[in-house]
């Protein structure tokens, strides 16, 4: 793992990099590409449970019974051992060997490739190094293979990232820190209606201190490399405050640094929610191909024999 972090930006963008390909082959053993690997095991169960007329949502109900299949694939193809760490409604999470984390889109239209592709594009950014880097990635975005962070289950824990000594025993440090950001962020979209709600939130939390202000505290923050890289993120990735910022999806790196884990941003999670129901319609037009299909094949064997 150490390796792959030395060398991370010298080959994140020489994907054909010989070097690169030999780097892989180290890390992963007999299966450079397990992140295909895994996609195509995944997908073979899903599409057997599809022609036995299974819907999304019994499908979604045997992924424990899939997992425990990919698990046994896995390890007697490498050697190593990979978690389940959780399906959601368009992607399949694994974490190989302790130290990456894999993920696979499992959505019938497609909308987890589209959540694989932003987290490429977020976890290649050398600008923007909040995000967990991605070392590995299918050119269709059907798998992705990612820098494995440690959740944080606490938000005084996030607070800790962004120390401000003018807040340290403020019992409401942590909603001071997000009214802060959503501030600047306003600031840099020059809202002026959020400007006042955010300025008046900070400032009625601060009330019964007369020795704060509005401006110290921003002062302070504003000192911080991390806390406005955090904000220019949130400004030009259009990504939701609350949701980025909650405990469980911010975490630490590799490298000891803080990362936000989840780096949907608000279109990509509404188009995500609009396709759902698309995804029933698509269901159900194939299962009634495959009905079809089975009846003409039935109707085939009664008149061959």
């Amino acid at each position: 793992m150490k390796l792959i972090l030395e060398n991370w930006k010298r080959f994140i963008n020489e994907t054909n990099d010989p070097q690169r390909t030999e780097l892989e082959t180290k890390f992963f053993g007999n299966s450079k590409d397990i992140g295909a690997f895994i996609y195509e095991l995944y997908k073979k169960e899903k599409e057997s449970l599809f022609s036995q007329g299974k819907s999304p949502a019994e499908i979604s109900s045997h992924h424990n019974n899939i997992s425990e299949k990919i698990k046994q694939e896995i390890k007697s193809k490498t050697g190593k051992d990979i978690e389940d760490a959780g399906r959601g409604q368009f992607r399949t999470t694994y974490i190989y060997d302790n130290d990456l984390v894999i993920k696979i889109d499992v959505s019938l239209d497609g909308s987890g490739k589209k959540m694989n592709e932003e987290d490429k594009n977020f976890g290649t950014r050398s600008d923007f190094d909040i995000f967990p880097r991605c070392y590995s990635w299918d050119t269709s975005y059907e798998w992705i293979i990612l820098e494995k962070v440690e959740e944080i289950n606490n938000p005084q824990n996030i607070v800790s990232f962004f120390p401000n000594n003018l807040l340290t025993k403020h019992y409401s440090k942590y909603y001071i820190l997000l009214n802060c950001i959503k501030y600047k962020v306003a600031m840099f979209e020059n809202n002026k209606q959020e400007i006042k709600l955010f300025y008046d939130n900070i400032q009625e939390q601060i009330q019964n201190n007369s020795n704060l202000t509005v401006e110290n505290i921003m002062e302070q923050f504003n000192k911080l490399s991390l806390f406005n890289k955090v904000c220019a993120a949130i400004f030009k990735f259009k990504m939701d405050v609350d949701d980025s910022l909650r405990e469980f999806n911010c975490g630490i790196g590799s490298d000891d640094r803080f990362v936000i884990l989840d780096s949907s941003t608000k279109e990509s999670i509404n188009t995500g929610l609009s396709n759902l129901s698309k995804q029933q319609k698509t269901w159900a037009s194939l299962r009634r191909a495959a009905r079809e299909k089975q009846q003409n094949q039935n109707i085939v064997g009664v008149t061959s024999k």
